[in-house]
């Protein structure tokens, strides 16, 4: 999407972590280009991708960056480069769910502590209330109550919670809206007082 006419505030990189399979690319191409993909290609490395969301404080360039669950240096290396992380799992699959916390979350504070980030069920489309029909198995299904959304926020610390579907566009542009707007500003150094910092240390040594 094209927003002329718009105040730019922001160049903002998300990256998008999860388990194989869960819906990553699909919400990401979906966002950026407004296309469904509807066969599985396992992303390799990172893939990149970008479009402009309004958010209340003006026009945000965003760039998604796609992340493979299998490659870890790649993974890691994108983390240096995210001002803000979604963490994604497919609503039909309970074990990926499980990884948020388990895996994914963990790795995230290994690596960027403090980079705000939000969860996002994916495939809301395929849950068992969900308009293209049932395809979970017994038991596998995340259907998450209030109580228990309630509980994971306060538990990992995620700034918001999302399902989502990229088949029928539910909550895409709200997950990337919000992941822009939770973006902390970068620290600002006062040159005077860094330096002055610099040379008190070097006299000590």
């Amino acid at each position: 999407m094209t927003l002329q006419g718009k105040v730019r505030v922001a160049l903002v990189r998300v990256a998008l972590v999860g388990d194989a399979a869960c819906g990553k690319t699909a919400l990401a191409v979906k966002f950026t280009q407004n296309l469904f993909i509807d066969y599985y290609c396992p992303t390799e490395s990172v893939e990149d991708f970008s479009s402009e969301i309004e958010t209340r404080k003006g026009v945000c360039n965003l760039t998604v960056l796609d992340t493979s669950s299998n490659n870890e240096e790649m993974r890691i290396l994108s983390y240096v480069y995210s001002n803000a992380v979604v963490l994604c799992f497919d609503l039909t699959r309970k074990e990926t769910l499980k990884s948020v916390e388990s895996k994914w979350l963990p790795e995230l504070n290994r690596n960027c502590p403090g980079v705000p980030f939000i969860i996002a069920g994916c495939k809301r489309d395929e849950m068992c209330d969900g308009p293209q029909g049932c395809v979970c198995e017994e038991g596998t299904c995340c259907d998450l109550g209030e109580e228990e959304l309630t509980a994971l926020l306060l538990r990992t610390g995620a700034s918001a919670y999302f399902d989502c579907s990229a088949v029928t566009d539910e909550n895409v542009e709200a997950v990337f809206g919000v992941a822009a707007e939770i973006v902390k500003p970068k620290r600002k150094y006062n040159a005077k007082r860094l330096v002055a910092s610099i040379k008190k240390k070097v006299s000590r040594l």
